[in-house]
């Protein structure tokens, strides 16, 4: 590839996951292709001794601006990421990217090894970091290396030397109804009616606060009794629509009013609920294992303890896979029960099977001379 820049030409090209730059002058395009196909077939020999394009810097973030410098990887690989995923998704990334750019700003990503990543991951789990928090970082940075080879900035990606760490989630907290009714209680404590009426919706529809704090009036349909989110804010991409209870229907209600209400305004947010939320559930005394995501494994334990059905349970919570609704299925014990009994349902009690004496009397009398012969 040749290219003009100012007067002169300059040639670029990949071999063997280096890229080589350089500049050819001041001559005619045909010349220019001439010497760059020249420099490709010396770099294929093994012959051009020019040094090979530096890698980018990893990235810096301006906190005041919110950007990243233009011209690094993280910058360039936010913006793709930004343009192929949905606005919660890019949020979170950049969250992220910041903080990465803070560990390896300065380095090149050709200066990042397995090495360096091995020991930010080290300190992150010292600094009491959850597992899936750690391993969220290292999918960031396995994510910007990808694009990085592919691009042809660096040969390898290092984050595949790295162990992501293996994450216990199978059981969940949850709140009994003694909890939920406490919090809820300190919630008008505090005289926040948009904080309560946040977690009885997080309680009663299973959204995660995200998903939450993306719904608009228009969302809601309090005559029947249904709450959705659009598809750029759910987890999975697909929109989500879900029945409401009584107590959550009389609550949106109460906090609608009887004025009205623009549309497009936001019913539980956008504000940072955190610090609110945090300090009702210390005044509840829930401890600190008790987070705002706790409140959406309320809403699926109950569902499972009361029988619905799993794969009903899934669409209701918005898991992309039913092996995320399957984590929840030791909570229904009853439901092998009922199992068992409708299978008794369809052998009589009162009819034992024919044959049914003689066959059990003869295979015990042939485990016993079995166990005679061994001994």
């Amino acid at each position: 590839m040749i290219y003009l820049r100012g007067d002169s030409y300059w040639y670029e090209f990949v071999v063997r996951g280096v890229r080589y730059r350089g500049s050819i002058g001041n001559v005619s395009r045909k010349i220019a292709r001439e010497v760059a196909e020249k420099k490709r077939i010396e770099a294929l020999e093994g012959k051009l001794v020019e040094r090979a394009a530096k890698a980018p810097f990893f990235g810096h973030y301006d906190a005041a601006t919110g950007k990243f410098s233009e011209t690094d990887a993280a910058a360039k690989y936010f913006a793709f990421y930004g343009a192929n995923r949905k606005p919660s998704s890019t949020q979170r990334m950049k969250v992220l990217l910041a903080d990465l750019c803070r560990e390896f700003g300065n380095k090149r990503l050709s200066d990042v090894d397995a090495h360096l990543i091995e020991q930010y991951k080290q300190r992150l789990k010292i600094e009491g970091y959850a597992d899936a928090t750690v391993n969220r970082a290292l999918a960031a940075i396995k994510g910007l290396f990808t694009k990085a080879v592919e691009w042809r900035w660096v040969r390898d990606n290092p984050v595949r030397q790295v162990k992501f760490i293996k994450e216990h989630n199978a059981r969940e907290r949850y709140l009994t109804q003694d909890e939920e009714r406490e919090l809820l209680k300190q919630c008008h404590e505090l005289g926040n009616l948009r904080l309560a009426a946040l977690v009885l919706a997080a309680v009663d529809t299973g959204f995660r606060a995200s998903e939450l704090e993306s719904v608009q009036w228009k969302n809601v349909d309090l005559e029947r009794r249904e709450i959705s989110v659009a598809s750029c804010y759910t987890k999975n991409g697909d929109p989500r629509r879900n029945p409401m209870t009584n107590r959550l229907t009389e609550m949106l209600t109460l906090l609608r009013g009887t004025g009205k209400v623009d549309p497009q305004a936001a019913v539980f947010g956008p504000y940072r609920y955190h610090k609110s939320f945090w300090k009702a559930r210390d005044a509840a005394k829930l401890g600190k294992d008790v987070l705002f995501h706790t409140l959406r494994h309320t809403f699926i334990s109950r569902l499972v303890r009361a029988g619905v059905d799993l794969r009903t349970v899934q669409e209701l919570a918005g898991h992309r896979e039913i092996k995320m609704t399957m984590r929840y299925a030791h909570l229904a014990p009853e439901q092998k029960r009922r199992a068992i009994g409708l299978l008794e349902n369809q052998v009589p009690t009162n009819s034992p099977t024919p044959g049914l004496a003689e066959v059990v009397t003869a295979c015990g009398a042939r485990s016993s001379t079995v166990r005679a012969g061994d001994s």
